[in-house]
């Protein structure tokens, strides 16, 4: 976990890091170019969305929103490259199951980031038990950082040596 950024910016570094994994893993494969989606709740917070969205289109992908989240099983399939979900939606205050979802999505063969904004200390999370891959989070709501607080981002150790910083800068830069 690295405390840094705004929650905005450490969603753009793993999601652009999550999409290049993905890329990089269909390279290799029978069907490269087929996993063009991202999948998000309609619901989940716009900014999310709107880093998705602009994402989604530099790299030729289409981002899908549902409107429940009973339509998500159905999108776990071969097209899915990542699967980004607020653990508990800031409207609703409904709770995903991180584990369950992770593992589902896992199956497809996808990815998954998470936003901790509404979660990180208000419940336990464990990032490490659901094999989550990456996630960000707030430090001036629930972990009582105050206005200015940094956010964080986490990325599961098994990415470590091929996350990619797509910004560079003072706490980007390769040295």
């Amino acid at each position: 976990t690295i405390v840094a950024d705004s929650t905005s910016l450490n969603l753009y570094k793993v999601l652009s890091a999550a999409l290049r994994i993905v890329r990089a893993d269909e390279a290799g494969s029978a069907s490269p170019g087929r996993r063009t989606v991202i999948v998000s709740e309609r619901s989940n917070f716009p900014t999310d969305l709107y880093i998705a969205e602009s994402l989604a289109e530099q790299h030729g992908m289409s981002l899908h929103l549902v409107d429940d989240v009973a339509e998500i099983p159905a999108l776990l399939n071969d097209r899915l490259a990542v699967l980004m979900l607020t653990e508990v939606n800031y409207r609703t205050g409904r709770k995903h199951d991180m584990k369950a979802v992770t593992t589902a999505a896992h199956a497809a063969g996808a990815l998954t980031v998470w936003d901790l904004a509404h979660s990180a200390g208000a419940i336990p999370v464990d990032l490490n038990g659901a094999d989550a891959d990456f996630a960000i989070g707030c430090g001036y709501k629930y972990l009582n950082g105050g206005p200015g607080a940094p956010a964080f981002v986490w990325a599961h150790p098994r990415h470590a040596d091929r996350f990619w910083q797509p910004l560079s800068g003072w706490l980007g830069h390769a040295s």
